[in-house]
């Protein structure tokens, strides 16, 4: 995790329609099979918005999480 916090580019971009997630990635977790952690680079690192199953339906659960989708 911090070399992700050092070099935030490093993780795939996460387009949504919600600008509030602007920028938003998405790195695999080592060591935890399908997990992901969905991140905002920021000035000093990462903000961690949530770490979740790649099985989840994830565009929905960011969207809810982000105060921009179904409930």
């Amino acid at each position: 995790m911090l070399q992700l916090s050092a070099m935030p580019g490093m993780g795939g971009q996460r387009p949504s329609p919600n600008p509030r997630l602007k920028g938003l990635r998405s790195w695999p977790i080592r060591g935890y099979r399908n997990f992901l952690i969905f991140y905002l680079p920021i000035e000093n690192g990462i903000d961690v918005l949530r770490i979740l199953h790649g099985a989840r339906d994830v565009d929905r659960v960011i969207a809810r999480s982000a105060g921009g989708g179904e409930a």
